[in-house]
């Protein structure tokens, strides 16, 4: 499947899903949500780039507004609806 990364619907970078994750951490527009405990209370704040947890898994990534990751597919359909 090809990807699109685009920002406020242009362009930006087109190909694998991984492809498009590298492109948008090396443009800065990729974060990730951490729970810090800061003074006994646990407060959750954006870090730059991708997360991992211990074991290996995958932090679920956040764009900045206005960017986005879609198939080339769904935006095919919408511009044929």
């Amino acid at each position: 499947m090809i990807w699109h990364l685009r920002n406020d619907g242009r362009e930006i970078y087109r190909g694998s899903y991984q492809g498009a994750l590298a492109a948008a951490e090396r443009i800065g527009v990729l974060y990730h949500l951490v729970s810090v405990e800061m003074g006994g209370k646990s407060e959750r704040i954006m870090v730059p780039g991708r997360g991992f947890t211990e074991d290996g898994t995958e932090i679920a990534a956040r764009l900045e507004r206005g960017w986005s990751i879609t198939p080339v597919a769904q935006l095919a359909r919408r511009v044929a609806a």
